[in-house]
Formats: structure tokens, sequence, C-alpha cells
């Protein structure tokens, strides 16, 4: 009897190996088709830090945000906010961000949305030198959009 026993156990065992060791395999595999998905999403993306600023003291930073190696700051300022723009000969012009509209204070000066870069090896916020639309995002990307007076 005991030998029967034994057997039983010992197809249990072989049974229970067999089990488990395909179902490790499946994980394996699996495991490795995300490192796989994971590292072409990377060869994809960039991550950059946005902060719009509504020049009254409020700001909102969007840090580490995951946007695709072909983005513009007007892409991206899309896909985080609400914005009204008008599309002109020199590119986008935006009207207002989440509500904060642009606006003419008196002759020669209003309220406009300026955006600026961070220049890493001067340590200073730079104005950007085109439209929203024309700038495209690098990785490690440091940009701001604020909302400021503005005399001409």
């Amino acid at each position: 009897m005991s030998t029967n026993i034994e057997k039983i156990l010992i197809i249990l065992l072989l049974a229970w190996a067999v089990v488990s060791s395909t179902i490790a395999a499946n994980y394996y595999l699996k495991y490795n088709s995300c490192v796989k998905d994971l590292e072409a999403f990377d060869r994809k993306t960039i991550s950059v830090n946005i902060l719009i600023d509504y020049g009254n003291g409020s700001k909102t930073w969007f840090n580490n945000t995951i946007v695709s190696r072909n983005s513009t700051l007007f892409s991206v300022l899309l896909s985080i906010s609400k914005v009204n723009y008008t599309s002109g000969a020199y590119g986008i012009f935006i009207n207002s961000i989440n509500g904060v509209s642009n606006k003419v204070t008196g002759k020669n000066c209003g309220y406009y949305w300026m955006w600026y870069y961070y220049d890493k090896e001067s340590k200073k916020w730079v104005m950007g030198p085109v439209g929203v639309d024309k700038w495209k995002l690098s990785e490690g990307d440091i940009l701001k959009v604020v909302y400021q007076q503005v005399k001409w």
C-alpha cells in the first residue's frame, strides 16, 4: 500500500513541477515582452516640466510630463490645460489659458500670455524665441507660460 501512496505522491509532485514551471515560463515571457514595450515607449517619449503662472501668485507645475518626441510646447499646453488661441501668419497666438484671458489695460500695454524656457547653463529664464507651436520639446526641458504685463 505504501508503494502506491509513494507513486501517487511522486506523480503529484511531478505534475506540480510541470505546472509551476509552465506558469513561471509564461510570466517570464510576459515580463520580457513588457520590458521591450517599455523600451520602445522610452524611445518615442520624453519628459518635460511645465509651469503655468497665472500672474497673481497662483502657479501650477506639470512635472515629469511624458510627451511624444515630436511635441511642441503648444501641443502639450493643449493636453494639460484649456487653451483658447488664434492661428495667424506668425503661428499660434494664445488668447487665454484656463479662462484667464489677454486684456488691454491702457495705451500700449496689456496682460498677455508669454512663454520662457530655463537655460541650464546660465541658470536663467529666457523668453521663447519663437511661437509656442514652433518650439520643439527636448528631454528634460523646463518651460513656463506666464500671464504678465506687456508694454509695446
